[in-house]
């Protein structure tokens, strides 16, 4: 499971390929996710622009070296990613994530035929999970700045920090790969990739903690929230972990990233039920939802525990803890999903049929939980 899940993070574009396993003749998805955007095929790269990356690299290399932060402290290593982030240097942010070194390596892996389609920034953002995702420009624009760590918590989801070490483990062989051959081939990612196993075993956490950041805005005052992974390798500096949540993006993109993820996850997860026949299929349109007395037509034998059990092995983020959700399933497809936000009056949707495009015009960030369900409902009894 863990070198499916690595697969997923680090080429999104194969997901694409699950979104579906029913009938999809007629059907396109409606809401793309910001990931499905970012490894979209770009055109043919020439060598020159390949070549900008390696004096980017190597520029931030030499001119804007990572502060070297204390054993017994991580303030300077957040402040110094925020400011980076805030910025836009995406060079910069991933040292911040990557095993020290990791960046010399960056040219050499980038110039391969795994992403020989990929600009300088998709490549960059690719290994930095879901910081990106939803990156909010007005940050830079209106001068933000790290204004404090709120505050600090353990962090010990077993599960996600099993996926750190895979991270952190690919990237570390990977860049020992380059600095002991000078050059890396397709062959030898994909070994880096299917290695996963090893990287639990021999990468020891010591310490990882959820941090909680506020980012002011000079321009507005406005002053905004996120969260940071940060942890520690037995015997190496403090890393920020990319794919644990949206970062500083806006209450309704973010939104809407989480119901896109959450649909794809869903129809992975039906797909890999219904291969191996353990879920019945039916005709019938029904709704599962974050709230069980919401479930609505479920068929006979139906096992939503089981289903949901497998979602958790494709959406691993942490950020679906914070709404309550329904979706669709039509035709053994996840077809529509949305996420509702109550405490910021937000609701995220996404859908994979452009039949389903009435729903969302009927639907808005002041409906609550139950309006939005009755919407559903009025829709697929029609």
């Amino acid at each position: 499971m863990k070198k499916k899940f690595f697969y997923s993070l680090l080429f999104t574009s194969i997901l694409c390929t699950l979104v579906s396993c029913g009938d999809n003749s007629s059907s396109e998805s409606s809401a793309p996710s910001k990931s499905e955007l970012q490894t979209s095929r770009v055109e043919e790269t020439s060598n020159n622009e390949k070549t900008t990356l390696e004096t980017r690299v190597t520029s931030t290399v030499a001119n804007q070296q990572v502060d070297t932060v204390d054993s017994s402290t991580y303030e300077n290593l957040i402040k110094d990613f925020v400011d980076a982030y805030i910025i836009n240097d995406r060079i910069k942010t991933l040292e911040y994530q990557a095993p020290d070194g990791f960046i010399d390596a960056v040219p050499s892996i980038w110039k391969t035929e795994v992403f020989e389609d990929y600009s300088e920034d998709e490549f960059l953002t690719e290994w930095q999970g879901c910081f990106y995702d939803n990156y909010n420009e007005e940050l830079k624009w209106n001068n933000s700045t790290f204004k404090r760590i709120v505050s600090i918590e353990p962090f010990d989801d077993e599960d996600l920090l099993e996926d750190v070490k895979v991270t952190y483990g690919c990237m570390e062989w990977l860049q020992n790969y380059v600095n002991t051959n000078d050059v890396i081939d397709e062959d030898m990612i994909d070994f880096a990739l299917s290695y996963d196993d090893e990287y639990i075993e021999n990468t020891k956490i010591t310490e990882a903690n959820t941090v909680t950041v506020e980012i002011e805005s000079e321009k507005t005052g406005e002053i905004l929230q996120g969260k940071l992974l940060v942890y520690r390798v037995e015997g190496k500096e403090w890393k920020i972990y990319g794919y644990y949540t949206n970062f500083l993006a806006d209450n309704k993109a973010t939104a809407n990233d989480i119901a896109n993820r959450l649909l794809r996850a869903e129809n992975s997860a039906l797909c890999d039920l219904q291969e191996i026949s353990s879920l019945p299929t039916s005709k019938d349109k029904f709704i599962i939802s974050s709230v069980e007395n919401k479930n609505y037509n479920l068929p006979d034998g139906f096992d939503l525990e089981l289903l949901l059990e497998e979602t958790q092995n494709w959406y691993r983020n942490n950020d679906l803890s914070e709404y309550e959700w329904f979706s669709v399933i039509d035709k053994n497809d996840i077809v529509y999903c949305v996420v509702i936000n109550d405490s910021s009056k937000t609701v995220g949707m996404a859908h994979y049929r452009q039949s389903y495009d009435i729903i969302a015009e009927k639907i808005s960030d002041d409906m609550t939980f139950d309006e939005v369900y009755s919407i559903l409902i009025e829709e697929i009894t029609k």
